[in-house]
């Protein structure tokens, strides 16, 4: 959504984000033995349809419906928030570090304390880091920020503070 300032653009993004889903949730579907109310075939002629409706020549569609890199899209995203966005692959490598319970996310954003050593091991205790979830806080508070007021720019509404 922060970039680009061409539409077009933003539409095939977000219809190779949906086309992603739809491989996610048919593979969740499969694990639980469900099925989709349309089959992946299905919707994703109707993401190649849609992307046709929007403007996108045939022969790249397939191309604009390939998966997203996340850490490009994240990276891509800081470039347009300045200061803030500097550290915007970082901060989102460490939360994602943390969320799937890397160790390299908790020794790097989470405050440790060592409580023993004894020769090569040390009996650690790992909490919150205020401070780091501030910081991470405060990243996601102005790329929100910056990511509403360009949707009410392109949505034609009075830009707010």
């Amino acid at each position: 959504m922060l970039a680009s300032d061409d539409r077009l653009i933003r539409i095939q993004r977000r219809l190779a984000l949906q086309k992603k889903d739809i491989g996610s949730s048919t593979k969740l579907h499969d694990l639980l033995g469900g099925k989709t109310p349309r089959t992946k075939e299905v919707r994703e002629e109707e993401l190649r349809q849609l992307a046709l409706r929007a403007g996108t020549p045939p022969d790249r569609v397939k191309a604009i419906l390939k998966a997203p890199d996340y850490t490009e899209i994240v990276r891509e995203a800081g470039d347009h928030m300045g200061p803030h966005g500097k550290m915007a692959v970082a901060m989102w490598s460490g939360c994602s570090s943390l969320a799937h319970g890397d160790l390299s996310g908790a020794l790097i954003f989470l405050a440790r304390e060592a409580v023993s050593q004894d020769e090569n091991v040390m009996l650690a205790r790992i909490t919150g880091s205020f401070g780091m979830l501030r910081h991470c806080t405060a990243v996601g508070v102005a790329f929100l920020g910056r990511g509403s007021a360009l949707y009410r720019s392109r949505a034609g509404a009075p830009a707010s503070s």
